[in-house]
């Protein structure tokens, strides 16, 4: 284990211990959830995400990007309890980054969802629940807590903003050989070759030829946005096993790079040897 991660875990240890036994010794030992909250929080949450993610590389954290996606905190806690909560964010960054460097670990993302719903910030811990699921992962307490309607300013966007929308067809050989339980993938990169998917969604086999819209609500990174990127590459992927990273027998199709402002249908007709979308208005397998 690195002496830097247990330097970093034992120095969180003592500022939670300080934050109990400073009122100790003030002559005032009132207790309140907002101070000890942090005291338990900080060590278990450094001790999950070293034992989930197995290497203590995942509470590095890079200062540039760890400005541009800090984590919100609420902010009717006290000083000492702040303090507490920053150096749980700086965890939650730290194991976000690992994340994006290994987007396949279905079980970090809902450690980052958890994390996140722990914090306050409901947003992030959708979306981080959201990759995990895309990998064939739930977990039902994360189900229970973080189900509900969409937040009224992400109603807007999905209503008015950006998208990338289209239909997904099998030629008639490959439709022979897809299951109705099998698992059909649609993500969106800036390059076909990215590891990291901005957007993401799942839907079953059973439901093609079907059509799909991808908005700032499929997104795998908080905080992105469609509108951001001048174009991207949908691609789109049969799954026996429920998993992200498996394609059935070859079954991938990727569309040529589409701006999501221009609004027009992205036609994918997948085929054995498929290797591009359809003109709009092409055929497809009804």
């Amino acid at each position: 284990m690195s002496f830097a991660f247990w330097g970093l875990t034992i120095a969180m240890s003592i500022a939670a211990i300080g934050i109990v036994a400073i009122p100790l010794f003030s002559g005032k030992p009132r207790f309140s959830a907002a101070t000890l909250l942090p005291s338990v929080l900080i060590p278990l949450i450094a001790l999950g995400i070293y034992s989930k993610l197995g290497s203590p590389d995942a509470l590095s954290v890079n200062g540039a990007r760890a400005d541009r996606s800090q984590v919100s905190t609420n902010s009717g806690n006290s000083g000492q309890s702040n303090k507490g909560t920053a150096s749980v964010a700086s965890l939650v960054n730290g194991l976000k980054e690992r994340l994006e460097q290994e987007p396949n670990d279905a079980d970090g993302w809902i450690l980052l969802a958890r994390s996140y719903e722990h914090i306050g910030s409901r947003a992030e811990a959708i979306a981080a629940y959201n990759n995990a699921k895309s990998l064939g992962k739930t977990d039902p307490t994360l189900d229970k807590s973080l189900s509900g309607e969409t937040p009224a300013q992400e109603q807007v966007v999905l209503v008015t903003g950006p998208s990338l929308r289209g239909r997904v067809a099998l030629a008639p050989d490959v439709a022979a050989q897809v299951q109705p339980s099998d698992t059909v993938f649609i993500f969106a990169k800036e390059t076909a070759a990215q590891r990291m998917p901005l957007l993401a969604l799942r839907k079953p086999a059973s439901e093609l030829p079907m059509t799909f819209e991808l908005t700032d609500a499929q997104a795998m990174v908080p905080g992105s946005h469609i509108a951001d990127y001048e174009k991207l590459v949908v691609t789109v992927r049969i799954s026996r096993s429920g998993m992200a990273g498996d394609t059935l027998n070859g079954f991938e199709v990727s569309s040529k790079p589409v701006s999501p402002l221009a609004g027009e249908e992205i036609l994918l007709l997948i085929e054995g040897n498929s290797s591009g979308d359809l003109p709009t208005g092409g055929p497809n397998n009804e």
